[in-house]
């Protein structure tokens, strides 16, 4: 028979409920509280929903609202959010608190620079994290950016809004990353590239990391097939935050290279500036409004997009652009592009993600020219793709990514055979 406990809600003390410690998992991350929600935030909320519909007992225990004054909960369909935690030198008493009111079996620790409230936050959190490996915990973290140290460039950073030096910031990418590798008992990254970085470029053991998909929508076949254009317009989409990275100006001028010769098509610019936008952040806005003109209204900038009008925004879509000069994230507009089976094409620094992908263009204007024109003056190489897309979709799918993640703990626990104990040992005091 296997073991359970009682749970002890925050709110409503003992007796809130009973779980199988071997069943319950605790995804540590930011939660959307609304929309437009993007980034670790979305993520996390798919992965949620699709981890409890494996029947797992699933908890997340996200970062507080601003307008909270003590810990609250809330339920998202078959998920538990629980709101303690605020960022910065806090996160780990917040963390620690929750933890010793129900101790977790497992905890899986989504992460991203700045998620936290940077480097005090990262190292809150990284005690919370000691505490949890002492108290018997399974600690499993996935690394949602994997940086190549060697591209950390000046121009890169100042073009980030990052106004530190490149050794530096190298030095942090480093040491936060091999102390997170070091602590859990597995990594979870999105891509074999990523793995591969881990190795070479920060030093940690393969077998200890795993490849798990980011994950793409399930979404009915006969629900993708594309819209007909109102006046036969065709449509280029470019969806997500206004970033630098991103090389969203490379298509805006190689659109006015070509804009011209196919009348029939305009540019969608959907996504807005990022959560916690610089001055660097804005100038780049307004610098690819100004390459729009000149363009007689053909592209179109539709700032942030609610969660319910992104299938519309997709659905609408002929083929998706991703320009970005670099690598060092999946993506989640790719994700979707998949998830809606819409032709893509893609930069070569995204060519790891998709490597038998047949449209991919350097960082370079005229190449995104050239391949643009190709494809909208000849529609069936772009409606061909359809079916490459239509095998890969199900291999993303969420619930396949939910399969492979709870194969990832079941691996891992049978590795660190103390977390299966029945009752985990109590918390330690601080």
């Amino acid at each position: 028979m296997r073991a359970v406990r009682r749970r002890v809600d925050p709110e409503h003390g003992d007796g809130a409920g009973v779980s199988c410690d071997r069943e319950r998992t605790v995804l540590v991350s930011l939660y959307p509280r609304g929309s437009p929600a993007h980034g670790v935030a979305d993520y996390t909320r798919s992965l949620a929903l699709a981890l409890a519909r494996e029947g797992r007992a699933v908890e997340v225990w996200a970062e507080r609202t601003p307008t909270a004054p003590r810990a609250v909960h809330e339920r998202d369909a078959e998920v538990t959010v629980y709101r303690v935690w605020r960022p910065g030198a806090l996160v780990g008493p917040d963390l620690w608190r929750q933890a010793r009111r129900d101790p977790p079996p497992l905890l899986h620790v989504q992460f991203e620079p700045f998620t936290y409230g940077g480097p005090l936050g990262f190292f809150s959190l990284w005690l919370f994290l000691v505490w949890a490996r002492l108290a018997g915990a399974l600690v499993v973290v996935t690394l949602h950016h994997v940086v190549a140290p060697h591209e950390l460039t000046a121009e890169v950073l100042a073009r980030s809004g990052i106004p530190l030096p490149p050794s530096l910031v190298r030095a942090a990418c480093l040491l936060s990353t091999r102390l997170l590798a070091s602590l859990a008992h597995g990594v979870v990254v999105h891509a074999d590239v990523f793995r591969h970085r881990l190795a070479t470029a920060y030093g940690v053991e393969v077998h200890r990391v795993a490849v798990v998909p980011h994950g793409v929508p399930s979404i009915d076949p006969a629900a993708t097939s594309p819209a007909d254009p109102p006046g036969g317009e065709r449509v280029l989409l470019l969806f997500g935050f206004l970033k630098w990275y991103k090389g969203i100006d490379l298509v805006l001028e190689a659109f006015r290279q070509v804009a011209h010769q196919v009348p029939g098509w305009r540019l969608v610019v959907a996504g807005g500036l990022p959560a916690r936008p610089s001055t660097v952040h804005r100038r780049y806005a307004e610098s690819l409004r100004r390459l729009s003109r000149g363009l007689d209204g053909r592209v179109e900038f539709l700032g942030h997009v609610p969660d319910e009008h992104v299938p519309r925004l997709f659905h609408r879509a002929d083929l998706v652009l991703f320009p970005y000069r670099l690598l060092f994230a999946a993506s989640g507009p790719l994700a979707l592009a998949i998830g809606w089976r819409r032709p893509m094409v893609i930069s070569t620094a995204l060519r790891p993600l998709l490597p038998q992908w047949p449209w991919v263009c350097p960082a370079e204007v005229d190449a995104w020219a050239a391949t643009l024109r190709r494809l909208m003056e000849d529609g069936e190489q772009w409606r061909a793709a359809r079916a490459r897309l239509a095998d890969l979709a199900p291999v993303w799918a969420w619930p396949e990514v939910a399969r492979r993640t709870a194969a990832i703990y079941a691996e891992m626990t049978a590795r660190a055979p103390s977390v299966s104990r029945p009752v985990p040992t109590p918390w330690p005091e601080p």
